[in-house]
């Protein structure tokens, strides 16, 4: 079984935090709203892709950003790490830097998914159980805000950043000139 959650990246307003342990400005805070989205309307899907696929459209319908979890136990991670025998791990790094979002807000909303066998059909990805009540408001502008939403991922526009970089142009008019391209509200650590 395979479960979804959601990544909160709601800022807290100013006077909504304890004055001794109050967030930075950067840093993702839950606010007191609570947020109920509607539900996926889809139970059965062919394939993970197409799981996939229909997640990324209902999540920018509904304005939520849910984050991929595994149901890997911890005995059996446990397991294939003696396997590899080594002291020295592995590099786990992607190449991206750490974004603003990364405390949680423990956003409760999720959803959760099974493989199972439809009779007629034969294995299918069954969303077994969801959660859409958020501890957080949900919005337009908090979905575009969100780090996975502002990635850049066309090698075109990513080629035509390198050759500005080369070119010796200022990160601010780059991060202007990704705006106008893409429509993104890119930030000048993306």
């Amino acid at each position: 079984m395979s479960s979804v959650a959601a990544s909160g990246s709601e800022y807290g307003a100013p006077g909504d935090s304890d004055e001794g342990n109050a967030p930075s400005a950067s840093t993702p805070a839950s606010c007191s709203t609570q947020a109920t989205a509607s539900s996926m309307t889809r139970t059965y899907f062919e394939s993970w892709d197409a799981f996939f696929e229909y997640l990324a459209e209902y999540q920018d319908s509904t304005h939520q950003v849910f984050r991929k979890r595994t149901s890997t136990s911890a005995e059996a991670r446990n397991k294939e790490l003696k396997k590899r025998g080594t002291l020295t791990p592995a590099t786990r790094s992607t190449g991206k830097r750490d974004n603003l979002f990364s405390k949680s807000t423990n956003c409760k909303a999720h959803l959760s998914l099974a493989v199972v066998w439809v009779d007629d059909l034969g294995f299918r990805v069954k969303l077994t159980d969801q959660s859409t009540l958020h501890n957080h408001r949900l919005g337009r502008l908090t979905y575009d805000n969100h780090p996975a939403n502002r990635r850049i991922e066309d090698p075109d526009v990513i080629d035509f950043v390198d050759e500005l970089q080369a070119a010796g142009a200022k990160k601010k008019l780059i991060m202007q000139c990704l705006r106008r391209r893409t429509g993104k509200q890119v930030t000048l650590r993306d």
